[in-house]
This record gives structure tokens, sequence and C-alpha cells, in this order.
């Protein structure tokens, strides 16, 4: 017997909007030239394109005229990268991780020393002139 118990079920999700918004992202790719392109762009942005392309169904029209595309799969191509966004911002780290003492961010270890990324590299890029004595091993 299989448990699917709390597991996504991706087939909820309307093959006709997951194809109509994969044709505008790979609009949008060979627009403006990245992948990861939208990462660059505030999320208000975003947030102002997809009412945009909303307001222009709720108008009456259906189909972008610069793309030909859905104005409603740019609207959830826009809310996906927001999406994407806030979970990567949000993250859950594994709770067996061990943290730096000065800052709480999880560790990386490097020759003996307990440092979080961020204070590693502070340190080597000498904004710091000596390795925090509380995250020293």
């Amino acid at each position: 017997m299989k448990f699917d118990e709390g597991k996504p079920n991706p087939s909820l999700f309307y093959t006709s909007a997951l194809y109509e918004t994969v044709f505008v992202r790979a609009y949008g790719i060979k627009k403006h030239g990245s992948i990861e392109g939208w990462k660059t762009t505030k999320p208000i942005e975003h947030f102002d394109a997809a009412i945009r392309h909303i307001r222009a169904v709720i108008d009456g029209e259906d189909f972008d005229k610069e793309s030909g595309k859905l104005h409603l799969a740019h609207a959830i191509c826009c809310c996906m990268f927001e999406i994407q966004r806030i979970k990567e911002s949000k993250e859950e780290e594994p709770t067996d991780k061990p943290i730096c003492i000065k800052c709480k961010k999880n560790l990386v270890y490097v020759k003996s020393s307990s440092l979080c990324w961020s204070c590693f590299t502070d340190v080597i890029n000498k904004k710091e002139k000596e390795i925090p004595n509380d995250c020293k091993s």
C-alpha cells in the first residue's frame, strides 16, 4: 500500500495552466536573456505586473499584445517568482545543525573554527581583525 497523505498532488494543477505559464516563462527568458533574472526585479514590480495582467483580463483582454500569451499566465508567472523568493528566503535549515554563537547562523567549519559563513567571509575579507573569541573552538 502506498501512503500519500500529506504529500503534494501535482495532478491538482491543471495541465493547461502549467503549460501556459511555462510558455510565458520561456518567452521571458528569451526576452530578458536570463533564467534567474527575475531575482533582480523588486517584488513590488512583480506584484504590479501581475495586477496589470489581471486588470487586462477584467477589462476583456485575454492575450497580452506584446507576447501573444495569456495575461493570466503572465500573472501566474509573476506570482510564481514571489512564491519562490519567499520559499528561498525562509527555507528551513535542519534543526540539528550547530549555529554560530556570535550571530546564530548555521556554521561552516574551517580550520577548527566554528564560524557561520558570514563571519567566516568577514574574517577572510578582513572586515574583522581576528576571529571573535566566542566563535573559536
